[in-house]
């Protein structure tokens, strides 16, 4: 039988086929290394920079944290001293009965029913709580009296003498527009130190300095006043 020479020339060239078939895709595997290496790099890079804007996020987020609590720690205190200011003062304060007993000028000065101090048949009551001022009127009738008219000089100087903070006084009006009045409807008179603060305010207290205005809806000590004898108790 002839040997057929066409056979190994047809294998050569199948195997050179062959070869060059796996050359070629070493090469391709080669030209796509770099490309996955610089995708992992890029994808590292981005890990890393999330990490780092995380630990800035924390680090923030901890930093306020500590100011909000540094600030509410001061708010805190300065609660504390307004309201440890919000009293009488030293002779007042040693006084047993749950109000002041203001010494009264040319009079004797005595205690009545536990809460109130007289001078005369002129009795007042210096609250420890705090209220709004309709609260305050409220109460001042639950004790058969209203919230103090200051009608003199001399009375705004002996009232201011014995606090050291803000008390309710019976001065209100009813629109910006409107006259300042007691709660008898009296004007209140022109030789008082009387300090016009806020424009929407339409209340009146009283502080160590002058009678102020503020909104109805804070709230703060007050002062009832009464007239009643009592002398003897």
């Amino acid at each position: 039988m002839p040997w057929d020479n066409t056979q190994p020339s047809e294998m050569n060239k199948e195997g050179v086929t062959y070869e060059e078939l796996q050359l070629r895709h070493l090469k391709r595997q080669n030209k796509r290394h770099p490309t996955n290496k610089s995708r992992e790099f890029t994808l590292q890079i981005i890990v890393i920079i999330l990490v780092i804007i995380c630990f800035f996020l924390l680090l923030s987020t901890r930093i306020l944290g500590y100011m909000y609590f540094q600030i509410s720690s001061e708010q805190k205190i300065q609660d504390m001293k307004d309201t440890s200011k919000n009293t009488f003062s030293p002779e007042v304060e040693g006084h047993s009965s749950p109000s002041v007993s203001p010494p009264c000028p040319g009079k004797d000065s005595y205690p009545c029913q536990g809460k109130w101090s007289c001078c005369g048949k002129d009795c007042y009551y210096f609250s420890r709580e705090e209220k709004t001022w309709n609260e305050s009127v409220k109460s001042c009738k639950d004790l058969g009296s209203s919230l103090i008219k200051i009608d003199s000089k001399e009375k705004q100087n002996f009232i201011q003498s014995k606090i050291k903070y803000y008390f309710w006084v019976g001065l209100h009006r009813k629109g910006a527009a409107l006259k300042w009045l007691w709660l008898d409807n009296s004007p209140i008179s022109r030789k008082l130190n009387f300090q016009q603060t806020m424009s929407d305010g339409k209340c009146g207290y009283i502080k160590p300095e002058a009678i102020v205005t503020a909104a109805c809806s804070r709230e703060f000590n007050f002062i009832c006043e009464k007239q009643f004898s009592c002398l003897g108790n």
